[in-house]
């Protein structure tokens, strides 16, 4: 299955993202706690928001998409592991290190309460910190 350059916009996220997500940016008042990701910067909600978007994207194409389940409640071990093998297949490690990491910050803000452990631990396990040193070294010029 070819990837799928186009992210779900938030417009079209089922109503219950969309739902989390603008309460996670909602800037409540001085009494009461922001949403988790009301502080986020705008490069950081786009970040955030297409990396969550090519996630329902691929869950769509794969057939997991449940409009009626909360965004916390999709992350599980077998469609995360089905997930990762996508993006290795198509993507270099660090786009596919932040597929993932858009992922997680995501779940952080619409579902607090949401087990990101297996998420995480897929972040770490997919970090290469030598990741696009390879192709530098080629383009360097020896004096």
């Amino acid at each position: 299955m070819a990837t799928s350059k186009k992210s779900t916009p938030v417009r079209e996220w089922p109503l219950l993202d969309r739902e989390a997500w603008n309460g996670a940016l909602t800037v409540v008042s001085l009494m009461e706690p922001d949403g988790l990701a009301a502080a986020w910067r705008p490069a950081t909600r786009r970040f955030v928001e297409e990396g969550y978007g090519y996630w329902l994207a691929w869950l769509k194409r794969s057939g997991y998409l449940d409009p009626t389940s909360p965004p916390g409640e999709r992350i599980m071990p077998s469609r995360l592991e089905s997930y990762l093998s996508h993006l290795r297949s198509h993507l270099a490690t660090a786009s596919v290190e932040n597929r993932l990491v858009s992922l997680d910050r995501a779940i952080y803000a619409m579902a607090p309460a949401a087990d990101r452990t297996l998420l995480r631990r897929l972040i770490r396990h997919v970090h290469d910190p030598n990741a696009g040193v390879a192709q530098k070294r080629r383009r360097v010029v020896d004096s």
